[in-house]
């Protein structure tokens, strides 16, 4: 989800090294060494892997990471996922016109609390980066 939504707010970073087509070699982000990626699984186990090492690192924000490290192994535009992006828009719809998204909170699912926050999350941290990142160019 966080991944999708940079790719809604940031755009999908295009596939520079020509990882359309599997297998292929690209740097691992984790062992920092080349590695054979055969499928999307194995774009997936590396990407968790890179999740899992910032986790127990404690440090960066994981959808940033992952936005900006994508590119270097793998093909972006093959994890836009197109729920996420039609509940993003709810998200924005919803914030834009100060609606819930359902009547009341007892009838909102779970997974829906769970991945708004997540998108709210990750939307501050974009700007928040923004913002950061602005001030440090003397913008």
């Amino acid at each position: 989800m966080r991944l999708n939504v940079r790719f809604s707010a940031l755009g999908v970073p295009e596939d520079f090294k020509g990882f359309s087509v599997f297998p292929y070699l690209a740097p691992s982000l984790v062992s920092g060494k080349k590695a054979k990626f055969n499928n999307l699984d194995d774009v997936k186990e590396e990407m968790t892997n890179i999740m899992a090492n910032k986790l127990h690192e404690g440090t960066g924000n994981i959808g940033r990471v992952l936005y900006e490290g994508l590119p270097f192994f793998a093909n972006a535009s093959n994890f836009v996922d197109s729920d996420n992006q039609l509940l993003i828009k709810k998200f924005q719809y919803c914030q834009l016109t100060n609606t819930p998204p359902f009547p009341s909170l007892d009838k909102t699912p779970a997974k829906i609390v769970e991945d708004f926050t997540t998108i709210d999350s990750e939307i501050n941290a974009i700007q928040k980066e923004i913002k950061t990142e602005g001030a440090n160019n003397g913008s």
